[in-house]
């Protein structure tokens, strides 16, 4: 009997500690999902703000730090592909055909002959005074480095192989990209150049320096940073999630018509992130009739066809 009771009692005690242990767990459970529903909620409440639709021009100008074709609908404007700030009044080396066959180049995969284009252009960017020229040549490294881990394979024959000089490669070029982009992140006094040191930081992933950067081109505070800054603060605040904030930025640029055509792609990634897919697609759509070309766009169409 007593070993019996004992035997009920021990049992009772650990099913009621069992229990406590599941509530405990069920608790656990319900706060996780409360937490996850909670960020759902921000993520779905953040989209609320009201979508302004730009007019998006159809004027072209060769970029004159990476020599690419982009939509230029100001006066002074940023290029599409590698975001440096263009002014009318800008001494050109990257207008020159050449800077825009070396992309070309790379588009159709010809590397050697990218890899030595693109070598009298590093060559430049050492002695140039605008640290533009530096962030290009690291922001060109950067897509080669890219273009290398693209083509690694497992299916072909002796992928072992080739995939250890693709990586190799891409390591090296990345490198070399780290390299540049440390010194174009050295600013000089004008808004641009502290503007090209702020994306140089974001590209190396140093928030806190390209933040302090940030909150130089604010303390400009005058008609040629001010736009600058809030496209960086638009970045800046993309980079942390913090989609609001960057909304904020971006309605105010579109409603002073400054840099439309990269902002609406900022926009329509926004909406992406926030899963307003539809609506994604239509300025995505739109961009693409005015000749939009920047290879993100294409890849976020993708994205969300998979949606």
């Amino acid at each position: 009997m007593l070993g019996k009771g004992r035997d009920k009692k021990v049992l009772k005690n650990k099913t009621k500690e069992g229990k406590e242990e599941k509530e405990e767990n069920k608790e656990g459970k319900e706060s996780k999902d409360l937490k996850d529903k909670k960020i759902e909620r921000q993520k779905l409440d953040i989209p609320k703000f009201a979508v302004i639709t730009p007019e998006f021009s159809s004027k072209k100008a060769l970029c004159s730090f990476c020599g690419r074709e982009s939509i230029a609908s100001s006066g002074t404007w940023i290029c599409e592909h590698c975001e440096c700030v263009n002014e009318p009044s800008t001494v050109v080396f990257g207008s020159n055909p050449s800077l825009k066959e070396i992309q070309s180049k790379l588009d159709t995969g010809d590397i050697d002959e990218f890899s030595q284009a693109l070598a009298s252009y590093e060559a430049f960017a050492k002695s140039a005074q605008d640290n533009r020229f530096a962030y290009v040549v690291g922001f060109l490294y950067m897509r080669l480095s890219d273009f290398y881990l693209s083509n690694l394979n497992y299916n072909r024959k002796d992928f072992m192989y080739e995939n250890t000089l693709l990586r190799r490669n891409a390591t090296k070029a990345e490198s070399k990209a780290k390299l540049f982009l440390f010194k174009a992140s050295k600013p000089g006094t004008t808004p641009e150049s502290i503007f090209t040191s702020f994306m140089a930081l974001l590209k190396l992933g140093r928030l806190r320096d390209a933040s302090s950067m940030l909150a130089e081109l604010n303390a400009l505070n005058n008609k040629e940073s001010m736009p600058l800054a809030d496209y960086a603060s638009m970045l800046f605040s993309i980079e942390n999630g913090a989609y609001a904030d960057a909304m904020q930025s971006i309605n105010k640029l579109i409603k002073e018509n400054l840099f439309i055509e990269n902002v609406a792609y900022y926009q329509a990634f926004i909406l992406y992130k926030v899963k307003r897919y539809r609506e994604s697609v239509s300025i995505l759509e739109k961009l693409l009739k005015v000749g939009f070309s920047n290879k993100n766009l294409s890849d976020l169409i993708l994205l969300i066809s998979k949606k």
